[in-house]
């Protein structure tokens, strides 16, 4: 029923000093409910939720990844049959869903909806959630058990059901723990396998049809995992073979010994290759050293052991009763198998017989990518980010550049943003906040101070639209004003004068402004009546449409039409979309930037001979992106460097091109690194740029996904970082690092200062000078520069 796996090691080959914020890295299926950890320590669920047992504060079912709170910190899950356990990264431990047998160590039977804290103690490192009874080992290698006992699963001689979490024997030598039906298995530091609980249909494996109320040993081989379905179970040896007994109806024990109950281990296959094994309810399933999964059983017709996937990349896989979930080594996760809740987050009641991807972030809503930055805005109202930080434009609270897809605050009621030196963002609540780039007073808040943290501008609750470049930042409020601040060298902020101001100021008295886009030295906005206006740098010759004679340090028109409905720029090229959906450029032309094919300037708007049906246009200094209603993404100039998904050998076309040849895209953005988002809410990326910001290898010619291989190359650091182990954690003084000899070691307090141990031998550090509080160890891979940290809690 509930399949434990065994540590895994994986060979480093390429790190980066990365978190993905997309990726896996920990499954969990439950009875009809799976959960997921991120790299970022976020908790995942969906599946039957009636009984409480997704956690997420609710009785209702969920069909798609949903995330349970918003704690960064979890490291452990375990899901039962209807109700889960996990550990947070301090050694606390949590369960929530069914309570009736007390196996959430909760005096009080009743459904616990969300996470709730099991106890006070900070030292668990291990658990298994069973039918009814959970076992746990603690940092110490004691093991723990709790809840129904009617046949002796607990181990602790008796059959009367335990409360409350108690210690199994004396031994401190206990590593890997699981949970079955009536039973429950264990393995030792050394190898030896140790099983009690039901034993009548042999499924112990000592040869003998009866319970056993503590842990008995069986036998003398050595193991390294172990997984138990109800009346069956299975181990893997440390010779990599595969090995089962109890009862075998649907051939779980290997094709070739189809019925019949076995009462000794007995070896499935041939091969001595495996690296992990699982079980389901009729069907068993494998990993081999290859990194291809296998399966036998029920579902199977077959006399052999049957390839389910060859991709040579799982690297994990977990089942209970009808449905599976397996990991790859890039962090993405599958799930097969029964449906019918929700359990394969497929959103679908269907029973599907192959791995089924469950896709990444499915929810970003807009993308702006600058020169040197990208920031996203998910529907949930959370803004990520990745890139250059130096001048606090991520608004993280620091200053350093992020190297993956990265949550930049804790805010969660962003509802738009915009992006260059400095960031604008609109809360739902109507206020507007800044960061980043304050040397002209582009933050608005009354001083020229950069910040790397978001900024509350005024404390006005009416803001609408936003726009900004390069020192310069503009707004709409709800009642149709129109408000400029930042940098005003060429009287952009069109005020009528050339002083810059570092709070928002109204421009004219007009209260019928529509929507507006700032460039690096101009201002263009549309009125309610859908007439053309624009404001700033005019030198060179009236090419932003107006004549140089007429002052435009405030707003002029641009003709007389009054059908307008948006408008796009950058530096003194020009783009605006009409209510017929046809596309007008203007403006500086010497490197065909207006794509109309002849290099010569504009000095009125300019119909681009192209089809109408224009949404969107994103300029930056090198190539245009154009989003067209019918969802395609079209695009002219530079082409080097795959920006325009290296269509025509990469050569740079003069005139709009469709680069991608499906139709289902929402968003653009032109940045250093080209990105768009998908009607279905993922998140995509291309051009040789990927190699600079998500850490590939090679050059991306058409739009690749952001999720977790884009993002971590699959984020090695972190698996090999859970490998690390170290307690006890809280600790007095007295603290034990294992696993951690690649890496230099080094103390910080929370402020981020150098604290060194008083001495260390081997595993061991003698930490008795630091006071009480929280800390973190730097782990730096010896000869790498990547790092990641671990907290710690010192207590006395």
């Amino acid at each position: 029923m509930k399949t434990c796996i065994s540590q895994l090691f994986f060979l480093i080959i390429f790190l980066q000093n990365i978190n993905a914020q997309n990726c896996w890295k920990s499954i969990s299926a439950g009875c009809s409910q799976t959960f997921a950890i991120k790299n970022d320590g976020s908790l995942w669920c969906w599946g039957y939720n009636r009984d409480g047992s997704l956690g997420d504060g609710t009785l209702i079912s969920k069909n798609i990844p949903t995330q349970i709170g918003s704690d960064l910190d979890w490291s452990e899950i375990s899901s039962g049959d209807g109700f889960t356990l996990a550990i947070k990264q301090d050694g606390s431990l949590w369960g929530w869903g069914k309570n009736d047998y007390w196996q959430l160590a909760d005096t009080i039977t009743a459904l616990i909806i969300q996470p709730k804290r099991i106890g006070i103690d900070y030292n668990w490192k291990k658990i298994s959630a069973g039918y009814r009874h959970t076992l746990a080992i603690k940092s110490d290698g004691s093991l723990w058990a709790w809840g129904d006992n009617f046949r002796g699963q607990i181990g602790n001689n008796s059959n009367n059901y335990q409360k409350l979490p108690i210690q199994i024997g004396k031994d401190l030598d206990w590593k890997i723990i699981c949970s079955g039906f009536y039973n429950s298995a264990a393995i030792k530091n050394d190898g030896s396998l140790w099983m009690w609980g039901n034993g009548d249909h042999c499924q112990l494996g000592n040869g003998i049809m009866n319970t056993f109320y503590s842990p008995t040993k069986i036998g003398n081989d050595k193991w390294k995992s172990i997984c138990i379905s109800t009346f069956t179970t299975l181990a893997l040896k440390d010779d990599n073979s595969i090995w089962g007994w109890g009862m075998n109806l649907s051939g779980q024990l290997g094709p070739q010994n189809k019925g019949g109950t076995i009462c000794n281990p007995i070896k499935i296959g041939t091969n001595n290759n495996w690296k992990v094994v699982s079980m389901d309810y009729i069907n068993a399933y494998a990993i081999d050293n290859n990194g291809d999964i296998w399966g036998w059983g029920r579902d199977f017709k077959s006399d052999t052991i049957t390839k389910i996937d060859g991709s040579n990349s799982w690297v994990n896989i977990n089942s209970f009763y009808y449905h599976i979930i397996g990991l790859k080594n890039d962090g993405s996760i599958f799930c097969w198998g029964n449906d019918y809740f929700g359990q394969c987050g497929q959103n679908r009641k269907l029973y599907d017989g192959k791995p089924i991807q469950i896709h990444p972030d499915t929810d970003w809503k807009k993308v702006i990518s600058n020169s040197y930055s990208v920031i996203a805005l998910k529907e949930n109202g959370l803004l990520f980010g990745f890139g250059e930080n130096s001048d606090g434009e991520l608004g993280n609270g620091n200053n350093i550049n992020i190297k993956n897809l990265t949550q930049l605050n804790m805010s969660d009621n962003w509802i738009d943003f915009t992006l260059n030196d400095h960031t604008l963002a609109l809360k739902n609540d109507g206020t507007l906040w800044s960061w980043g780039d304050n040397t002209y007073g582009g933050l608005g808040v009354g001083n020229n101070m950069d910040s790397n943290k978001p900024l509350k501008i005024n404390n006005d609750t009416d803001w609408k639209i936003i726009s900004n470049n390069y020192q310069i930042s503009a707004g709409i409020k709800i009642d149709g004003t129109l408000w400029t601040w930042g940098s005003n060298f060429f009287g952009q902020l069109g005020i009528g004068n050339t002083i810059d101001k570092n709070i928002p100021t109204q421009v004219g008295s007009d209260k019928d402004w529509k929507t507006l886009n700032c460039t690096n030295g101009n201002i263009l906005a549309i009125k309610n009546d859908g007439t053309l206006w624009i404001w700033g740098e005019n030198s060179t010759k009236g090419i932003i449409g107006i004549d140089p004679t007429v002052s435009t340090k405030v707003p002029v028109q641009l003709g007389n039409e009054s059908d307008w409905k948006n408008i796009f720029g950058n530096s003194s090229s020009f783009y605006a979309i009409k209510n017929d959906g046809s596309l007008w450029v203007w403006g500086y032309n010497k490197n065909y930037e207006l794509g109309d094919s002849t290099a010569i300037d504009k000095y009125i708007p300019t119909k681009l001979k192209s089809n109408v049906g224009w949404l969107k246009v994103s300029a930056s200094s090198f190539y245009i992106l154009a989003l067209k209603e019918d969802g395609t993404i079209w695009g002219w100039l530079d082409n080097r460097r795959g920006e325009l998904c290296g269509i025509d050998n990469y050569n740079s076309p003069i005139v709009p091109i469709q680069i991608d040849p499906n139709n289902d895209w929402k968003d653009i953005s032109a940045g250093e690194l080209p990105m768009a988002i998908k009607k279905n809410g993922t998140l995509w990326a291309w051009s040789d740029h990927v190699m600079d910001y998500l850490n590939e290898d090679y050059i991306v010619e058409s739009p690749k996904i952001v999720d977790c291989k884009i993002t971590s190359t699959a984020n090695y650091e972190n698996i090999l970082s859970d490998s690390i182990q170290i307690y006890p954690n809280p600790s007095n003084g007295d603290l034990n690092i294992e696993n951690a000899n690649d890496y230099n070691i080094t103390f910080q307090n929370s402020i981020g200062n150098i604290i060194n141990p008083l001495n260390y031998s081997g595993n061991n550090y003698n930490i008795s000078n630091f006071t009480t509080g929280i800390y973190f160890i730097k782990f730096n891979r010896k000869n790498y520069t990547n790092y990641f940290y671990r907290k710690i809690i010192i207590t006395k």
